[in-house]
């Protein structure tokens, strides 16, 4: 091994400092590996990157620069990961508040009489989208049937749905055909499918969120829009015409 003994101390210590630069690398890419997770690791990472490819320009290969930079490439891959997944949540947020805000103009909102083309485990029929006596309201359920948590929400409204025979549910997917939904959803008895082939009436064509439950009253009008999943007791209140309290129902 090679002696400094024979150098000055101005030299000794420039050679001190240029081998710490190894340990300082890899103490930031540490550092940003274990802030990855809220993406602030990437400051610490790209600083770790910055102090061990310098070295390594230098000339310097040892254990702890090699350290530094892997641990520094590794910590600033997951920072950047971290930002998109972060990203795409607030997106999500920002985009749910938004149908939400959509929804609260929907209430009162009249609809036209029109019959929609279906699929009933029988085969095909027809819906009206207005309900008719002795059936008081008609629950669209807007769902993705591509997507595993659709089921979850079919199945809440379904269950509160059960103890109210005056309420028709009908299941709605305009992405896919009629027969797509009940291939990846089930049958269920009485409840009708709506797929792409239908043409519905604004603001209905425009559900932007899923799932979103929609009721249509006697007299044709949206009584409630609901997004996202929710409890069965607000289900069972909307389902049966009485209000919720504010933050429920929209």
């Amino acid at each position: 091994m090679e002696s400094h003994d024979e150098l000055d101390p101005a030299d000794r210590a420039w050679i001190a400092h240029r081998s710490s630069g190894g340990r300082l690398a890899a103490l930031l890419g540490a550092s940003g590996l274990l802030l990855s997770p809220i993406a602030v690791g990437a400051v610490f990472a790209a600083l770790g990157l910055h102090v061990g490819l310098s070295r390594w320009r230098q000339g310097l290969r040892g254990a702890w620069v090699s350290l530094g930079i892997g641990l520094s490439g590794l910590a600033l891959a997951s920072s950047l990961l971290a930002a998109l997944l972060w990203g795409a949540q607030l997106f999500g947020i920002l985009m749910g508040r938004s149908a939400m805000q959509e929804a609260q103009k929907w209430r009162g909102a009249p609809l036209p009489a029109l019959e929609l083309p279906a699929l009933l485990e029988g085969g095909p029929a027809k819906v009206s989208l207005h309900p008719a006596a002795p059936v008081a309201r008609h629950a669209l359920v807007f769902i993705d049937a591509e997507i595993d948590f659709s089921r979850d929400a079919l199945a809440s409204v379904l269950e509160a749905a059960a103890g109210h025979p005056d309420c028709r549910v009908t299941i709605v997917d305009l992405r896919v055909e009629a027969s797509r939904i009940r291939e990846r959803l089930g049958d269920f008895p009485g409840v009708a499918s709506v797929g792409r082939d239908a043409k519905l009436p604004p603001p209905l064509d425009s559900v932007a969120a899923i799932p979103t439950l929609v009721v249509v009253g006697l007299d044709g009008r949206i009584e409630v829009a609901l997004v996202g999943i929710r409890p069965r007791e607000e289900l069972e209140k909307v389902l049966r015409g009485a209000s919720v309290p504010a933050g429920g129902a929209t």
